[in-house]
């Protein structure tokens, strides 16, 4: 029997030393900068600027050591990229994400020359993915570092000149359940004095929305969005609606999945 191979975290660069600093202030830029997912959903591939990643979404299969993703510099000059996964959560509605010393993405900071790629590995570092009754999810982020003239205020040799915007993008890691099973339930609530179209996902694996619209009782149309929206197992999501729906006689709800459609009927204060 094969031995699995263990990940190990390549996080510097010797022969860049002022890679580290730059990673340092990239870690500060993304705190207070907003999250960028500028994905373009064709082909598997997701593009921001010159940077390329694909595929889109990552499965861990249990008792696979790592999953791989393809990362390509389109642009003319090269790029220092970070890598980082965190566990991903959703306790209140939201994403959280927190640090797990077994995940591991390596190598963790690395240099892309022009029109190059380099394959980036997500997995455990403990041995071979376990899988349990609950899918667990994972995101992985790939980030461009900032060129040290953006650290030190002078660019060097080979890296552009000029303001540098950095790019960042998101990806999702999934280690699926033994046994799948997908459930929702559907409600109208109010958050706030808000009233809300809640979707509980009941299911132990996620869900992936691009499009939810409702009815009401006359066949009238009272919402519709258009989006990408991640329901992980246990969760639940929220879109806000028009203050006459939480009085409505009743609504219609359908939601478009990445390879079905959900439909319900909501009764008044369910």
């Amino acid at each position: 029997m094969p031995v699995p191979t263990r990940i190990r975290s390549t996080s510097r660069l010797p022969t860049e030393p002022a890679v580290t600093r730059a990673a340092s202030a990239a870690r500060r830029f993304l705190v207070a900068a907003p999250l960028l997912f500028c994905g373009l959903l064709v082909a598997g591939l997701a593009q921001a600027a010159g940077l390329a990643v694909a595929p889109l979404s990552l499965t861990l299969q249990p008792g696979e050591q790592a999953t791989s993703v393809i990362v390509t510099n389109r642009d003319d000059h090269p790029w220092v990229i970070q890598a980082d996964v965190k566990r991903w959560t959703q306790p209140d509605g939201h994403d959280h994400y927190q640090l797990d010393p077994n995940l591991l993405a390596t190598p963790a900071l690395f240099r892309i020359p022009s029109q190059a790629k380099q394959v980036v590995r997500v997995g455990f570092s403990g041995g071979p993915a376990q899988a349990g009754n609950v899918e667990q999810a994972f995101r992985l982020f790939i980030a461009q570092v900032p060129p040290q003239q953006s650290v030190a205020g002078s660019a060097s040799p080979g890296e552009p000149a000029g303001v540098q915007f950095l790019l960042h993008l998101v990806l999702p890691v999934f280690l699926p359940p033994v046994h799948p099973r997908p459930q929702s339930r559907w409600s109208v609530e109010k958050t706030g004095g808000q009233p809300v179209l809640r979707l509980y996902n009941e299911g132990n694996v996620h869900l992936r929305l691009i499009e939810v619209s409702a009815t009401d009782a006359a066949g009238k149309a009272v919402f519709d969005q258009r989006g990408l929206w991640y329901v992980l197992a246990g969760a639940y999501h929220d879109w806000p609606v028009p203050a006459a729906v939480g009085s409505s006689s009743g609504l219609h709800v359908r939601a478009r999945t990445e390879g079905s459609t959900l439909s319900a009927h909501v009764a008044p204060g369910q």
